[in-house]
């Protein structure tokens, strides 16, 4: 990834847990029961969190930076850098 599409996804990033999961998820391709499953959180509590019910957990975020870390083939962490803070 460049540069600017560094940038360009740091000004896209989220403000809240709510859209940080949801996008995520969906960069993913994965569905909320997926997710569940991969995290070990039921389906129930990522709709919580999607709804903004709810804050995002440590595993559900964990499990997902993982797994975006696989998909992109690099660190997420300046990707993430200030959703990471809010999403716990």
């Amino acid at each position: 990834m460049t540069e600017q599409q560094t940038s360009i996804l740091y000004y896209l990033l989220p403000e809240n847990d709510a859209e940080w999961v949801m996008m995520a998820r969906k960069k993913l391709n994965i569905n909320q029961m997926e997710l569940a499953l991969m995290s070990g959180v039921h389906n129930s509590v990522i709709s919580r969190i999607e709804n903004g019910n709810i804050s995002c957990n440590d595993q559900v975020r964990k499990v997902l930076i993982r797994e975006l870390k696989k998909k992109l083939g690099q660190s997420t962490s300046p990707l993430f850098k200030k959703a990471h803070g809010s999403c716990k």
